[in-house]
């Protein structure tokens, strides 16, 4: 963009990140011409339904750009993890307060402050119980939203700007253009402006799913009510991962008994196997390739579905999974492109449509504000045009990276480590229920199932080996006592020996030692704390008593008294 203060501005798709940078755009820019166009036909995008955790650039974006009179969330005070058979695991519960929102409540919010669109109810309201609300878009630039526009082209006519070209009508009417100063392209992970831009780059499908879908909270037993009220839940094992938390209910609602219980379970699915593709085709047919919408799904394979969480889910999640009405499901993908400006700055990618985070992250969302807040470092001179391309372009590929390692530790690595063993085909004669493309393997879930780091994990398999070693240890004193002395000839004398060492080795590499092993690593987590906090006090005694010694300050420097400061200045 050759100036950071356009006059005219097309903003292209309707959803959260076009609606963010259209409020920054109108706060601290120029524009005389500010468009909206949105894909959708319909003058409200359609609510999902989804969660969403409002990290702390949703919160700033709003309390500075929106500013509601109300909490946009619900508190989560505490994350925990259950067990397989519903039991909270000792040690993984961790007080940690989290803003957990949803889409809906965010989209209404932005277009009451956007374009002025009567929200109703609960929306923008200063207090709940007096039904006054706030004005809506007083005071920012006009901002028009228009339905129904597929971005067909984009031409750069270098200091004139940009032309864009659309059809209205889902496709089928007729071709308009328009030439503006800046494009912001926030058309989401299948971004139309990418593809024209950087065909190249394409969504990929990554092996898994998330079922995702709400419950009433007045609608959950005393027993799910327990384990899920305020609190962020998860429960993990391989090739699954179920995660749950509160949202705002209708109309944004936050009192207790109005909200709604919010629920993503990621599921193995081969791409191209027949349950997948049975998964995302509806009841008139229709296959889609990325979300099957709410109330889309077939009856027959939402009971499949069903069924299957309630053989491998803890008892509070398949509750919530068997009760929920409308469930939707997203394919999993990977998409990033590795530039955000074209056309000398007067096209700019940002959000979804710069890089698809895989949902682990929880950062979609975060992603369009931090984009939008940037933007707006930008327009005031805060910053420059380089430090906004580079501050946009490392968020998107930090967090990108972040969330596949994310994804691919949830469903494709076994607890301790290792690749997980679950199998990806689908044999063609199966029937639906009885298909293994998301299968458990044959061993036990993990009874502590909290995915750890890679040196966390390390740890546990330390103390498994050392477990086992221990159960082995005459096996393995009497191969030490044949071996000692020996060089070449050690495999071959002692081959019985040996032989009975690496049974009774191999008789000890089960489930249940790794997970021994695990809960040894929980149980003795308090004490290690402990070890490193009593070794940090000792160090820095130490360094204390050094620099009094020596007489150093704080950055090693030494201290002079006068007499010492005197004699130094007379060696001058």
């Amino acid at each position: 963009m050759a100036s950071p203060q356009p006059n005219r501005v097309l903003l292209l798709g309707g959803s959260l990140s076009s609606l963010m940078h259209s409020l920054v755009l109108s706060t601290h820019s120029p524009c005389t011409s500010l468009t909206i166009l949105e894909r959708s036909p319909t003058a409200l995008l359609h609510n999902q339904g989804a969660g969403v955790v409002a990290g702390p650039d949703v919160q700033s974006f709003f309390d500075t750009y929106v500013r509601p009179g109300r909490s946009i969330a619900v508190a989560s005070k505490a994350r925990l993890y259950l067990d397989k058979k519903g039991d909270i695991i000792p040690g993984s519960v961790e007080e940690r307060e989290q803003r957990m929102t949803s889409w809906d409540v965010l989209y209404r919010l932005l277009r009451w402050r956007v374009d002025g669109m009567e929200a109703g109810g609960y929306w923008g309201v200063v207090d709940a119980g007096t039904g006054g609300a706030q004005p809506g878009n007083e005071g920012v630039g006009k901002v028009e939203y228009r339905y129904g526009c597929q971005v067909v082209g984009v031409e750069d006519l270098g200091r004139e700007g940009v032309r864009v070209r659309w059809v209205e009508g889902e496709g089928q009417g007729e071709e308009k253009n328009e030439v503006v100063d800046l494009v912001v392209a926030a058309d989401g992970a299948s971004s139309a402006v990418r593809g024209l831009l950087r065909p190249d780059v394409k969504r990929k499908y990554v092996g898994y799913v998330a079922l995702r879908g709400t419950v009433k909270e007045t609608d959950m037993s005393e027993a799910a009510s327990e384990v899920f009220f305020e609190k962020f839940a998860f429960f993990h094992t391989q090739g699954i991962q179920i995660l749950a938390y509160l949202i705002p209910g209708e109309n944004g609602d936050l009192r207790r008994g109005k909200r709604l219980m919010n629920w993503v379970w990621y599921v193995n699915f081969e791409d191209g196997g027949k349950e997948l593709e049975e998964l995302m085709t509806d009841a008139k047919g229709k296959r889609y390739p990325i979300t099957l919408p709410a109330g889309g799904m077939r009856d027959e394979i939402w009971e499949r579905e069903k069924k299957r969480a309630q053989d491998v889910l803890p008892p509070q999640f398949a509750e919530l999974v068997t009760k929920t009405k409308q469930p939707f499901v997203q394919a999993i993908t990977d998409v990033i492109c590795d530039e955000n400006m074209f056309f000398d700055d007067k096209v700019v990618l940002v959000g979804d449509s710069l890089a698809g985070f895989r949902p682990h992250t929880a950062a979609s969302t975060s992603q369009a504000a931090f984009d939008a807040t940037t933007l707006g470092e930008w327009m005031q001179g805060k910053i420059d045009r380089d430090t906004y391309r580079t501050k946009v372009l490392n968020y998107a590929k930090d967090v990108q990276e972040h969330g596949v390692k994310l994804g691919e530790r949830s469903q494709f690595e076994a607890l301790m480590g290792f690749r997980s063993s679950i199998s990806t085909s689908v044999p063609t004669d199966s029937p639906p229920a009885e298909s293994t493309s998301s299968k458990v393997p044959d061993v036990d879930p993990s009874r502590s199932p909290i995915p750890l780091s890679s040196s966390q994990e390390a740890q546990v398999r330390e103390i498994y080996h050392k477990n086992v070693r221990n159960k082995c240890a005459n096996e393995v004193r009497d191969f030490a006592a044949c071996a000692t002395n020996r060089t070449f000839t050690a495999p071959f004398v002692c081959r019985a020996q040996r032989r009975a060492m690496n049974t009774c080795m191999i008789a000890f590499a089960t489930q249940d030692e790794q997970d021994a092993a695990r809960k040894e690593w929980f149980e003795t987590r308090d004490l290690r704390r402990r070890e490193r906090e009593l070794k940090e006090e000792k160090r820095k005694e130490q360094e204390k008593f050094h620099k009094e010694w020596w007489g150093l300050d704080d950055n090693g420097r030494r201290i002079l008294n006068k007499d010492q400061k005197k004699g130094e200045d007379e060696k001058k």
